[in-house]
């Protein structure tokens, strides 16, 4: 929600607006190397997770006490730089505690609670956010995610893999790391490279969408929060079954490109919302429907692809390469978008980026399932 209430309560500028679109991918560089230290030193990862926890809220306890856009947007990036940091940590935690077959139903369910969670927030938010100050609702959901970290000092956690500090060179060492895994492991390649069509199409239609629905479509706050929170989230939480059944029976190749399709019907109905007339607020809804049912998808894979293709190994370079790809297309791809939307204009960005989850979507299925060399079996 922040990129479209620092435009409509603050007047951000449709530079700053991307910038924050920018930040958000880029600082995955910055996670990356975070995370990277895992595969280096096994003994971090209680330590490396709890600390992205806390390091990501306490920018949101100052929220209230101060008016400067770019310190929202700086805190909104280390909140982003720390969650995704955290991520391979918190797979490598999952991948101890549960095994194969339940772990894909246990992360796909919980996250459609946290997602529901999201729900509840929207419809509260519908009615809180004309009449009070938003950000006080960032000090009180800080101080709830900082309560997590009682819950993940009691998580269990495997002292077998341990191992001593690493002596290779810290800037280099995580890149030849990423770089000797994708040429090990030619379907992992590819995974990433579908993967990132989608990737591409969804950092050109997000910030493209936020100026789209504030300018031209005069979308009001509390539309906009319903359908980012209440909308996309029914859609996140009634696809998560088909999602998490699907992972076990399809490839994963297939499934991601299921995903690109839905992101490409999600933009298709943004698009619609422009010219539907009286439907025009219906097809914006039905946008965030198909948004989140992707979003879905997209969340069990890019979490879960370290596991799977890592089979019975550690899954955590596999996921730190993910973090990689995204702090990649992140240097350009937003950049280019706000480029893109001042010369030709948000709704013909957004017909860019559909015409990217396509092209990712036709690739994915042009592939076919492979065996992942660790497991044994067809991904």
């Amino acid at each position: 929600m922040l990129p479209y209430l620092l435009r409509k309560d603050l007047h951000a500028s449709a530079f700053q607006i991307s910038i924050f679109t920018m930040l958000k991918p880029v600082v995955a560089l910055i996670s990356f190397y975070w995370g990277a230290t895992l595969w280096r030193n096994r003994g971090r990862l209680r330590s490396n997770w709890m600390i992205s926890r806390f390091l990501g809220s306490v920018p949101f306890l100052m929220f209230p006490f101060v008016q400067n856009i770019w310190f929202f947007i700086i805190g909104a990036a280390l909140f982003q730089c720390f969650q995704r940091g955290g991520m391979p940590a918190q797979m490598e935690i999952l991948k101890q505690n549960v095994p194969p077959g339940a772990r894909e139903g246990f992360f796909s369910w919980s996250s459609a609670i946290n997602c529901l969670g999201g729900v509840l927030i929207g419809i509260f938010l519908s009615f809180w956010i004309n009449d009070h100050d938003w950000k006080t609702l960032f000090l009180l959901s800080s101080v709830f995610g900082l309560l997590a970290l009682v819950l993940q000092a009691r998580v269990p956690i495997s002292r077998s893999l341990d191992e001593a500090p690493s002596k290779q060179n810290r800037l280099a060492g995580p890149w030849k790391d990423s770089w000797n895994l994708l040429r090990e492991r030619p379907d992992f390649a590819r995974f990433q490279l579908g993967f990132m069509f989608g990737g591409i199409g969804l950092m050109l239609i997000m910030p493209a969408l936020v100026l789209y629905a504030a300018d031209d479509l005069a979308i009001s706050p509390v539309d906009y929060t319903f359908s980012r929170f209440v909308w996309m989230g029914i859609g996140f939480v009634l696809a998560t079954s088909f999602w998490r059944k699907r992972i076990a029976l399809q490839g994963i190749y297939r499934l991601t490109g299921i995903v690109c399709l839905l992101f490409a019907f999600s933009a298709l109905f943004w698009i619609l919302s422009g010219f539907g007339a009286g439907w025009g607020k219906v097809w914006f809804f039905v946008a965030f429907f198909l948004y989140g049912a992707a979003q879905a998808g997209s969340h069990l894979i890019w979490h879960l692809s370290g596991p799977l293709f890592a089979g019975n190994g550690d899954s955590s370079l596999f996921s730190t390469v993910n973090i990689l790809t995204v702090g990649l297309r992140g240097l350009i791809v937003p950049f280019m978008a706000s480029l893109l939307c001042v010369w030709i204009g948000p709704l013909f960005v957004i017909a860019l980026g559909l015409a990217w989850c396509l092209a990712g979507s036709i690739y994915l299925f042009a592939l076919k399932d492979v065996k992942d060399y660790a497991a044994n079996k067809v991904i």
